[in-house]
């Protein structure tokens, strides 16, 4: 099975490991992530965000971000991105 050729940056993300449960102080307070260009041309200046999403109060909750300047294409990239936990 072959897809067609792309030209344009494909971002997929690959892997996000972060904690099981997450409680403010505990230092567990990040996640990594790989993110991936499966395109045919570099990527500039993006920003790969974590958020939380609580479909039974339809509420969403910004964890952390962070800007990518540049990724070429087959290339991939591991972040480390801090998260704010905040007590609730």
């Amino acid at each position: 099975l072959e897809s067609a050729v792309r030209t344009s940056p494909n971002l997929a993300l690959e892997t996000l490991l972060a904690f099981a449960e997450l409680r403010p102080g505990d230092g567990l307070d990040s996640a990594d992530v790989i993110v991936s260009n499966h395109g045919g041309s570099t990527v500039r200046s993006f920003t790969v965000a974590l958020k939380l999403v609580d479909l039974d109060a339809s509420q969403e909750y910004a964890l952390g971000e962070t800007t990518v300047d540049v990724l070429a294409a087959g290339e991939s990239i591991r972040l480390t991105l801090p998260l704010n936990i905040n007590p609730g």
